[in-house]
């Protein structure tokens, strides 16, 4: 009977020892992929707080995650759906799209929610207003006019929206119409008025597609979200959304729910994660 119980008892701590390591493994996960235990405090700053996450600078190391823990994202659901997805696929196998996508501004756009939610809303992702920000996002006058938030702030205003719907100014050669006696008193706004004159400005008024996109109220609307523009006017950021192959994966609804997910986004700051995920979307391109 005392070798039963000697028995009974060693099956019984072998029992508490692998439940043990099994609430263990997942709180390493959680941690690792979190970056930390959510408090109180977190949970309700998360919300209007985008000014904290614009402030904080993050480096790979900050995401710091081991085998286990990224074994186990590639099992999730959304990430497995992710590299599936034949147009995501075709970006991530490409060394450019990657750098892209571990550069400092993507890492530091990925822990901002405010970013995270403009970049997931439907009409970023399903109409025009990506496509026509790519094209300011290419073009490297608008570049330098956007890099200024006062400019872009003006050039988003209602005023302006209100002078492109005027011939005086949109029919008009841009310096004729400036020199216009009847527009000058139509600009009330100073920064605008600036931003008019800024020969950048000029040289991006000048493209007709250019002109199209400025009186496209969703593409404004992008332009006007400040941590959305400082991002993608990035030129390692910029490559993202310009490069079709590139601009299509993020597009993918697939993509949009890993964005959507804050565990996932940090996931995606961990270059040994994309290198295995890169792994990964190759085997199921084979398959």
């Amino acid at each position: 009977m005392a070798g039963v119980r000697g028995f009974q008892s060693q099956s019984t701590v072998r029992r508490v020892l692998v439940g043990g390591i099994g609430i263990i493994t997942l709180g390493v996960i959680g941690f690792a992929i979190s970056g930390y235990p959510p408090n109180d405090s977190d949970v309700q700053g998360t919300i209007g707080t985008a000014e904290k996450y614009r402030a904080t600078q993050i480096t790979t190391s900050d995401v710091v995650l081991d085998n286990t823990a990224i074994q186990a994202l590639l099992q999730n659901d959304v990430v497995v759906s992710l590299l599936k997805n034949e147009t995501f696929r075709k970006a991530i196998v490409d060394e450019q799209f990657r750098t892209a996508l571990s550069s400092e501004q993507m890492r530091n756009s990925l822990a901002d929610p405010s970013w995270a939610k403009t970049f997931t809303a439907d009409a970023a992702l399903k109409s025009s207003s990506f496509l026509s920000f790519a094209a300011l996002a290419g073009n490297e006058a608008a570049r330098m006019l956007l890099r200024n938030p006062e400019y872009a702030r003006a050039i988003t205003s209602e005023q302006f929206r209100t002078l492109l719907g005027d011939d005086r100014f949109a029919k008009a050669n841009l310096g004729e119409a400036l020199r216009n006696p009847e527009v000058q008193r139509m600009i009330t706004n100073e920064q605008l008025r600036m931003a008019l004159a800024d020969p950048q400005f000029a040289r991006m008024y000048a493209d007709a597609n250019l002109r199209s996109v400025l009186a496209d109220p969703e593409a404004m609307r992008l332009v006007a979200d400040d941590q959305f523009r400082r991002a993608f006017l990035d030129p390692e950021m910029s490559r993202l959304i310009t490069v079709e192959t590139y601009r299509n994966a993020l597009a993918s609804p697939e993509f949009a729910r890993m964005i959507a997910d804050q565990n996932l986004r940090n996931a995606l700051a961990s270059p040994d994660f994309l290198r295995q995920a890169t792994e990964q979307a190759r085997l199921y391109i084979t398959e």
